[in-house]
């Protein structure tokens, strides 16, 4: 890389920011290495994602011009929005399951397995409740 360019990302501070990427890897491995069970119940929490990401994207009708879109005990019921308001969905679960499973591989690092297993296994409940109530929203129309 040209010197000039190593001190403009060194002042920007975008080069900091690597160390951090560098230790959830580490993490990773660790948690690859040697713990089956926090790598099994992270890989379902992984796979319910995509699920829940999968879910909005699938039942998406363009054609319709408005679909049920959420639920509220205020307003009476369901209620009707754009079909693109479901990609919101879509996006919560990518980042939901992102952030748990690098704050459960941090969580694996500084704290042990049990901790981790306890923060993954309520993640799936979260992820899990999510789904359920997306596909009754979805299944009311």
């Amino acid at each position: 890389m040209d010197k000039s360019i190593a001190e403009f990302l060194k002042t920007r501070k975008v080069l900091y920011n690597w160390g951090v990427v560098k230790e959830l890897f580490s993490d990773f491995r660790a948690i690859y290495h040697n713990d089956r069970r926090v790598l099994v119940t992270m890989a379902v929490l992984i796979l319910m994602g995509v699920a829940l990401f999968l879910l909005p994207i699938l039942s998406l009708n363009p054609a319709v011009s408005r679909t049920w879109v959420r639920y509220s005990d205020i307003d009476g019921g369901y209620a009707e929005g754009s079909w693109w308001y479901l990609l919101s969905f879509s996006v919560m679960a990518v980042v939901m399951t992102i952030v748990h499973s690098m704050v459960g591989a941090k969580l694996y690092a500084k704290r042990g397995a049990n901790v981790t297993l306890m923060f993954l296994i309520v993640s799936i409940v979260i992820v899990l409740m999510a789904t359920l109530f997306l596909a009754k929203i979805l299944g009311r129309g």
